[in-house]
């Protein structure tokens, strides 16, 4: 039976959805204060490991077709998707392995850190990484990295789970599994990656799965540091699982240096505050929710039954949706040139129609005739819809 017909989406969905509490009746429950992780004991020599926290927590579960290929959009993917495969998936493929569900990964305090097995493990493996790479972090011994280099492209890699389970002095690999942008609300994965990914693992597995490959530490690490306990008493992550902030996810805005906790990110990878980002009139990107210079955003229709949304050049060139024409939004000219996705605003309309863009409902729109943006410093443009709901008696909101 092929991979993809194999797949659960009804579980998929509900792996995706479900609170770490569903998942504690799998195993067993080790808590730590505020730490908690599930183990289940399958009596394998090979471990897997997921995390079940995630940056972003909302419910949706889209599965749509673009431009040929099967995308699923869920915000939890970074690492439910990596939980449904360990779950449902790899057991159909007659893999075999000890099942380790951690929290507390996205804050940088993996809960793995905590587990204490009673036996050696050959290797140890996890699906938690973008696209169709694989990376093996400080896990570089010569035969393990020979090992992975005949079924995947390996890379270093950067941090997750495993990177806190050295004291298991087992070699270890995060597979990735077709997911993007997992960090934010348009978090989403290809469904065929994902099944090729689990292919090229699955031949892995049973050619190496019976193999030990040891890793050593190194001298001047004996043990694993426990996690930072020192954290501000005022504030918690903005992640589902809210657990306390630790003090080096602080950061500092880019225009005004004002230090803080939940400062919005910019596309550049710069952190800027509320303040600054109106007082410069950046907009935010719809699909990674970090701000930008309005010019440096394009229109994007991602249904055609709905508003154009703001997105970032990064995001277009990420997700490479495309459409068969453009036109203007609100004439209907035609702009066959404009190649992708993005549906501009002739030049006629923008001289003519006054368009400016709602910071209610962050959609383009005509402003009335006797707005004008210049009569107030830094001023802001409302539509009348906006204006209505929000009980506002003025188009023109001044900056604090």
């Amino acid at each position: 039976m092929k991979i993809y017909n194999m797949l659960d989406f009804d579980l998929m969905k509900k792996i995706m959805t479900s609170p770490f509490e569903d998942f504690e009746s799998m195993g067993k429950v080790v808590r730590h204060g505020d730490r908690r992780h599930i183990f289940i004991d399958n009596g394998a020599d090979v471990l897997a490991i997921a995390h079940l926290d995630s940056v972003e927590n909302h419910d949706h579960f889209y599965r749509l077709t673009f431009d040929g290929k099967e995308i699923v959009f869920a915000s939890t993917c970074d690492d439910r998707l990596g939980a449904y495969i360990l779950i449902d998936l790899l057991p159909q493929l007659g893999i075999h392995y000890d099942l380790l569900l951690t929290d507390m990964e996205e804050i940088g305090k993996s809960t793995a850190s905590d587990f204490e097995p009673e036996k050696t493990y050959n290797w140890m493996f996890q699906f938690d990484r973008m696209g169709n790479d694989a990376v093996n972090y400080m896990y570089t011994e010569p035969a393990w990295t020979k090992a992975l280099g005949k079924y995947f492209k390996v890379n270093r890699g950067s941090c997750s789970d495993i990177s806190y389970l050295e004291h298991l002095e087992c070699s270890g690999v995060n597979v990735g599994c077709g997911y993007f942008d997992p960090h934010s609300t348009m978090a989403y994965f290809d469904v065929q990656m994902m099944v090729e990914q689990v292919g090229q693992f699955a031949q892995f597995y049973h050619a190496n799965k019976r193999t030990h490959f040891p890793h050593s530490l190194p001298k001047w690490k004996t043990t694993t540091p426990a996690p930072s306990s020192t954290t501000t008493p005022y504030t918690t992550a903005p992640f589902s699982s809210q657990v306390p902030m630790p003090l080096n996810y602080k950061k500092k805005c880019v225009a005004c240096e004002t230090e803080g906790y939940y400062l919005d990110e910019m596309t550049t990878g710069e952190s800027i505050c509320k303040d600054c980002a109106r007082a410069f009139e950046l907009k935010k990107c719809k699909c990674c929710l970090n701000f930008s210079l309005p010019e440096e955003l394009q229109l994007v229709v991602v249904f055609s039954d709905e508003e154009p949304e703001l997105w970032c050049s990064t995001c277009v060139s990420d997700m490479n949706f495309k459409i068969k024409e453009s036109s203007c939004l609100f004439c209907d000219t035609g702009d066959p040139d404009s190649g992708r996705v993005w549906i501009g605003v002739c030049e006629a309309c923008e001289r003519t129609k006054n368009i400016s863009y709602c910071w209610a409902c962050e959609t383009l729109k005509i402003a009335p005739p006797d707005w004008d943006p210049a009569e107030e410093l830094a001023a802001e443009f409302i539509c009348g819809e906006c204006r209505e709901e929000f009980g506002r008696d003025t188009y023109a909101l001044k900056l604090p």
